[in-house]
């Protein structure tokens, strides 16, 4: 079930990354409504995660697996049919609280179903391999159907993924998955869970039972683990918001064929999660972490030196190098976390995963934003429409070369954090769960 859910949330996520370049034109909007699309899922997401969690200790994780299908499916709906830009972020929010509800608990769900010494291999499927399948087929199916039925069709497609997940959450979920697991005197911490961000961490520390036992990060592991992973999803978050822009704008390929280009990231990513699952519990994961990281960083350098006039080949080993150390990372990474978690604590724990991914996923799209939007200003060239259109009207565009200089440059700060990542990665901190 933990990896149907991976699957659907994950190819929805491939799907509209190679649509955003069409949803952009047809509503005459900028890389800022693009950003804005990824931003709210991720911040949405990132804000629901730790109640989730906590809900899903108290309720049980089947009540919420559910409800979050059939939210999901609904918003995909009505995203599916939004008539203005506005709409389509209203309704991606809405899609995302259905997103936070599913995937909060999946590697709690994972983790309290598999013992220690069968657990890396089975988050190495239903985390990474599973995960990287999703985003494997999503930019490929992404962009088969904008290609042939438009951008809407992507979310249409994600409702009937979504009403499938329900009923087979119905039928799959063993029957212990909809009791609580926490203890029945535990109330749920209402008030943590609506505090402004600068009360949230002292409420926290006083609260009886607390959404987020903030002694979770006195554990070195828990701690380090997710500087890392979130660093990780950040770099991650630069390529997938940028690759099919610089793919349909720079290169000028239709979105069938920018699909196909993206998709040797998570391809490298599900070749390598159940391997690099079934190596975390047998060698130290810190040192798979790193050398994950450090890969992930050489490729960002690689990337950089992309060009207009690049063959595919060379855009295909870039891409393939990131998702090989992806790869490397990412399930020893989410092993090492969740085994650093008390029992009681692994709806909380997992939640904690999912904000970090979110928050990383959010920081990076403002991150590239950011870096190309100065470029872009820098020169005069308006927007990123504008480049388009003379790149239709006569071949060249002097805004052009402005994205190209961002897109280096955030290929080169994404190349740096994961150099940064993997230092953190290299710490020594599995000894102490052993």
């Amino acid at each position: 079930m933990a990896s149907i859910a991976t699957l659907i949330v994950t190819a929805d996520t491939g799907q509209l990354s190679i649509a955003l370049p069409l949803i952009i034109t047809e509503f005459g909007a900028d890389l800022t409504l693009a950003s804005w699309i990824a931003l709210v899922y991720a911040l949405i997401t990132a804000s629901l995660y730790l109640p989730c969690g906590r809900l899903s200790d108290l309720l049980g994780v089947g009540n919420l697996f559910l409800g979050g299908f059939i939210l999901y499916g609904l918003s995909s709906i009505a995203a599916g049919a939004s008539q203005s830009a506005v709409q389509l972020v209203v309704f991606r929010a809405l899609q995302a609280a259905g997103s936070a509800l599913i995937m909060a608990n999946n590697f709690a769900l994972v983790t309290a179903l598999f013992p220690p010494e069968e657990r890396g291999r089975a988050m190495g499927i239903a985390g990474g391999a599973i995960s990287a399948i999703g985003y494997t087929m999503g930019p490929v199916i992404g962009g088969l159907l904008t290609h042939g039925f438009g951008w809407r069709s992507n979310f249409f497609v994600s409702a009937v993924l979504a009403f499938c997940g329900f009923a087979a959450a119905r039928m799959l979920l063993p029957p212990e998955s909809f009791r609580p697991s926490a203890v029945k005197k535990e109330p749920f911490d209402l008030l943590g869970g609506i505090a402004l961000l600068f009360c949230f961490i002292r409420w926290e520390r006083r609260a009886g039972a607390p959404l987020l036992d903030l002694a979770l990060f006195r554990i070195p592991a828990f701690t380090l683990g997710n500087t890392a992973r979130w660093i990780s999803f950040i770099t991650m978050s630069v390529s997938i918001l940028l690759m099919p822009f610089y793919l349909q704008f720079a290169l000028r390929l239709d979105p069938l064929r920018a699909g196909f280009l993206v998709a040797p990231t998570p391809l490298a990513m599900a070749l390598l999660a159940p391997l690099t699952g079934w190596m975390s519990e047998r060698f130290a994961a810190e040192r798979l972490c790193a050398a994950g990281l450090a890969v992930s960083g050489c490729a960002f350098v690689l990337m950089s030196f992309l060009s207009p006039a690049s063959a595919s080949a060379q855009i295909v080993v870039c891409l393939a190098l990131v998702g090989t150390g992806m790869g490397l990372f990412q399930t020893p990474n989410n092993n090492l976390l969740m085994t650093a978690v008390p029992r009681h604590r692994l709806g909380v724990g997992s939640a904690f995963l999912s904000i970090v991914r979110s928050l990383g996923y959010s920081i990076g799209a403002a991150l590239a934003t950011t870096i190309v939007g100065a470029q872009l200003s820098a020169t005069g060239a308006s927007s990123l429409q504008s480049i388009a259109k003379q790149l239709a009207a006569d071949g060249s565009a002097i805004g052009l070369a402005a994205f190209m200089r961002g897109f280096r440059f955030a290929c080169l700060t994404a190349a740096v954090l994961c150099f940064v990542g993997a230092a953190i990665s290299a710490v020594r901190v599995s000894r102490e769960l052993r």
